[in-house]
């Protein structure tokens, strides 16, 4: 029995071949960087094959521990904090294309092209979000209904939204036409809690006008202000030194005059200018009047009389005010100071 052991043993031993550098199987001469060889064109080398669940079961893996993953049915290998696919590209945890978990770049650019660093995407603290460089420019593009180019930069800073091809000196430029006014625009600034509020910008290439509303949507047409803290708004001219809240090179007329009919209510809302067919005599309602105003209303009845004027919250005080004459027009400017209305009245018409 003792020999038949010694004969096994000696058959076993004779596989191997051991020296000073390490153990070698399948040749006499292990290389001396390695502390196992092995040898052979026929046979390959098993490692311990288990499924993936089986592989993150296993009890404090150690540095450098590798198994075969048979549910991947690829080499994993455990660097001391993950197990890492060892099929996917260097330094990475996509696998195979498929990330396992959030792939981080520790400040690393993700390089698009080039060399250099001037073409990348980098997390950027100053701005707290992605920043995409490129050097000569650069778009952003979407799928919808094909692949559309959404916004292009160019390399001087002008950026274009719809188009790839934004003027030089514009640094927003959006492409698409709006044959009507309203609520929609080119472009459009709305409210953070109610998106309904809205600022809209645009040109209709109908009557090929451009356009500003302001806007509340489903609710009312909103009054939109210029300069509203302070500084000078000009109309048809360009200065640095406007003097006045509003200056305007060229006339400033009322679109139309206020047609009050045969009323005497008269909107001042609607127009500084108005008229109506009603006889002088008796009193006029003002509405929409106010402190620095001026207005005028035409008085087109043919009955003479006087006209008196009456406003809320306001005292009116009047110079030559007398019977109009009959079969004529009359002519009243009323001037608004504080909260009195100055009338002063042009007969005969």
């Amino acid at each position: 029995m003792k020999k038949n052991n010694l004969y096994v043993a000696a058959l076993v031993l004779g596989c191997f071949t051991a020296n000073a550098q390490g153990v070698g199987i399948g040749t006499p001469s292990p290389v001396a960087s390695a502390m196992l060889e092995v040898n052979s064109t026929s046979k390959g080398f098993l490692m311990p094959r288990m499924t993936t669940s089986e592989r993150v079961a296993v009890t404090s893996p150690a540095k450098g521990l590798q198994v075969f993953d048979t549910t991947t049915n690829t080499l994993w290998y455990f660097n001391g904090t993950i197990w890492v696919n060892a099929g996917a590209a260097v330094a990475d945890n996509l696998g195979n294309h498929s990330a396992t978990q959030d792939l981080l770049l520790n400040s690393n650019a993700l390089q698009l092209e080039g060399a250099g660093g001037v073409n990348k995407i980098v997390y950027n603290t100053t701005v707290d979000g992605p920043v995409i460089t490129g050097n000569a420019g650069g778009s952003l593009g979407t799928a919808s209904g094909g692949n559309a180019t959404a916004l292009t930069w160019l390399a001087n800073g002008a950026v274009g939204v719809g188009t790839t091809t934004p003027f030089a000196t514009a640094k927003f430029q959006a492409a698409q036409d709006k044959t009507a006014y309203g609520e929609f625009g080119q472009l459009m600034a709305t409210g953070l809690t109610d998106p309904n509020q809205k600022l809209v910008l645009g040109y209709n290439t109908t009557t090929d006008k451009g356009f500003i509303q302001s806007v509340h949507s489903g609710t009312a047409w909103t009054n939109l202000s210029l300069q509203p803290n302070n500084g000078n708004v000009t109309v048809g001219a360009f200065t640095d030194n406007a003097t006045s809240k509003l200056e305007v090179n060229g006339a400033s007329t009322n679109y139309v005059a206020y047609n009050a009919g045969a009323g005497r209510t008269i909107n001042y809302l609607l127009s500084n200018l108005a008229y109506t067919t009603a006889n002088a005599a008796g009193t006029f309602t003002l509405t929409g009047v106010k402190d620095g105003g001026t207005y005028s209303l035409a008085v087109r009845g043919t009955v003479s009389g006087t006209a008196l004027f009456a406003a809320s919250g306001f005292t009116v005080k009047y110079a030559n005010n007398r019977p109009t004459t009959a079969g004529t027009e009359t002519v009243y400017t009323l001037v608004v100071m504080g909260s009195t209305i100055y009338v002063y009245m042009s007969a005969g018409f």
